[in-house]
């Protein structure tokens, strides 16, 4: 059903580099041509390793399900190598990127639907049982319209089969974007609500138009400092209404935290407030 003939596609520009490979901008040649986005398997160390774990991402990417808030799959090419997955092509690229470039174009009501989208795609994935993982601007894909899709599942494949995150891949996760269980490595259980502490770090991302989480705080001493009830400074470009949603996402107590269904009705609120 999945497997297209990669006669069809005509590879083009790079669109940047993945854990995998290289992901480059093409056109699938079916009944009419389509822009797509083709991730491709490197050569390398550890060769046979992450062809495993790429064709377990593609297989996870294949089940997930369709929504319009979650990088569409297209297809895949996995009986020659290189082994490609095929997904729709997203104008705008990552939001960190677009939030870094086109900052006079961004609006407070703008940054609140984006935000809207993500937590939708969330919501999705979580009613689907799934843990993405490795939630951040830089795993966000922004399209026609400013419409955000969640993109970058592998982290969320390994908590569905293993029900955690391996120690190897534990570590490609910048430190900054994790929930506190998540930095005390396994000792606290992993749910979707270690996902709503990474979108309170995203909408930090966004409102900065790009900055990193904890900007002023060493990865090593994150955790103690956490501990201890510190959390980040509203920053002067963010609305009291986003900020208290930020801070509602970062209660030391999972449980605490809003749910992707609650962070929805919380940001469509506030969305209608705006002009």
């Amino acid at each position: 059903k999945w497997e297209i003939n990669r006669d069809n596609l005509v590879v083009g520009e790079i669109l940047g580099r993945g854990n995998y490979g290289i992901v480059y901008k093409g056109t699938y040649e079916g009944e009419t041509p389509t822009d797509v986005a083709i991730k491709t398997m490197k050569d390398g160390l550890n060769m046979e390793q992450n062809e495993i774990e790429f064709l377990t991402e593609i297989g996870f990417m294949l089940n997930v399900g369709d929504h319009p808030n979650v990088l569409k799959v297209i297809g895949c090419c996995t009986t020659v190598k290189p082994i490609m997955l095929v997904t729709e092509y997203l104008k705008y690229g990552d939001l960190l990127h677009f939030l870094w470039d086109a900052r006079e174009h961004v609006t407070e009501k703008s940054l609140f639907l984006m935000s809207a989208d993500v937590a939708t795609g969330m919501d999705f994935l979580t009613r689907s049982r799934i843990i993405h993982g490795d939630l951040a601007a830089r795993n966000i894909l922004v399209g026609e319209d400013l419409r955000c899709k969640i993109s970058d599942f592998g982290l969320a494949n390994d908590v569905y089969r293993y029900g955690a995150i391996k120690g190897q891949s534990e570590r490609c996760v910048p430190f900054k974007w994790i929930s506190p269980e998540r930095m005390m490595s396994g000792k606290v259980p992993i749910t979707s609500k270690s996902d709503v502490w990474s979108f309170g770090n995203l909408m930090y991302e966004m409102v900065t138009l790009g900055c990193m989480p904890f900007p002023d705080v060493e990865s090593d001493g994150l955790l103690e400092k956490l501990k201890s009830g510190y959390r980040m400074k509203q920053p002067s470009s963010c609305s009291d209404e986003m900020f208290s949603i930020m801070t509602k996402c970062w209660k030391w107590k999972a449980s605490s935290r809003p749910s992707f269904t609650n962070l929805i009705k919380l940001i469509d609120e506030e969305t209608k407030k705006l002009k």
